[in-house]
C-alpha cells in the first residue's frame, strides 16, 4: 500500500505492508501532526492526532496507542522498518519515477547517490521527514540486532 504523509511541508509518501504500521510510522514521524491517506487501493486514513490519538487508535484498531506501539515494536519491528526506510519525497508519480530510475542502477553505493540526489532535488524545506523516517529505522533496526532479532530490513 502507497500512503501520502500529508504534512504542510514537501509531499512525501510512504509504502506499507500493514495499516496499523504505517500509522504507527506516521506518529514517530509527525508526534501525531501529520495525516495519512493510502492513495492506492483502500481508503485507509488517518487523521491528524494532536488531540484524541488514543480515541481514534481504539475506533480503528480496537485498544489505545500505547497497545498498538507495543504490538508494533515487539511483533512487528520488521515491517516498521521497512515502511520507514520507504519514505520517500514527492507524490506517487514521483514515487514512480524514481524506482524505475533506481532500478536500472546496478551498485549499492550508486543507488545511494541516485537517492541522496533525489532527495536533494526535491527537498524545498527545511523540515527533512524521509531523513527521520530513516534515522528511526536505522535505530529500530540497531536495537533489532541487540536483542537478537536482526530480521529487520
Amino acid at each position: 500500500m502507497i500512503f501520502e504523509i500529508i504534512n504542510p511541508s514537501d509531499p512525501y509518501t510512504m509504502e506499507a505492508d500493514d495499516f496499523e504500521v504505517a500509522c504507527v510510522a506516521n506518529v514517530f514521524l509527525g508526534e501525531g501532526a501529520y495525516g495519512l491517506r493510502q492513495i492506492d487501493g483502500d481508503d485507509n486514513k488517518m487523521p491528524i492526532l494532536l488531540f484524541g490519538a488514543n480515541k481514534w487508535f481504539i475506533e480503528t484498531f480496537g485498544t489505545e496507542f500505547e497497545l498498538v506501539l507495543k504490538r508494533c515494536l515487539e511483533e512487528k519491528k520488521d515491517y516498521l522498518v521497512k515502511t520507514l526506510n520507504s519514505v520517500l519525497i514527492g507524490n506517487a508519480s514521483d514515487r514512480k519515477i524514481f524506482y524505475d530510475g533506481l532500478s536500472l542502477i546496478d551498485d549499492a553505493q550508486k543507488q545511494q547517490e541516485w537517492r541522496n540526489k533525489w532527495h536533494n532535488q526535491h527537498r524545498s524545506s527545511v523540515n527533512d521527514i524521509a531523513a527521520l523516517a530513516h534515522h528511526y529505522a536505522s535505530v529500530l533496526k540497531e536495537t533489532a540486532a541487540k536483542d537478537g532479532s536482526d530480521q529487520a530490513e
